[in-house]
């Protein structure tokens, strides 16, 4: 683990209740739910991610890929930022998770 004595950002706090939306969408040939929230503003604020089929590799990965998508949107990073960041074909399509979902909450 890096040394965590550095200054980081301040994490945006969320209210405790706040509303989500939900959606499935299919990548890779797996099922994923997808529940997203917003800041007040409007900004993206929190993913998270599960596979239909739980407890499997995918379910963990989709997990951990909301986790650190929420992580960075209460950081400071926009959702603009981080889509245009992730990994793409030479079409523009997303290579991973992380693009998919981004993309998919766009489309929304």
């Amino acid at each position: 683990m890096a040394d965590e004595t550095h200054t980081q950002g301040r994490r945006e706090p969320l209210p405790c209740r706040r509303a989500g939306e939900t959606f499935e969408t299919f990548f890779e040939g797996q099922s994923f739910r997808v529940t997203y929230g917003r800041f007040e503003d409007g900004r993206l604020a929190e993913v998270f991610i599960n596979a239909v089929k739980t407890t499997t590799l995918f379910d963990h990965l989709a997990r951990d890929t909301g986790l650190l998508l929420s992580l960075a949107l209460q950081h400071g990073a926009t959702a603009v930022q981080l889509a245009s960041a992730v990994s793409r074909d030479s079409e523009g399509r997303p290579q991973g998770l992380a693009g998919h979902v981004l993309d998919a909450i766009d489309g929304e």
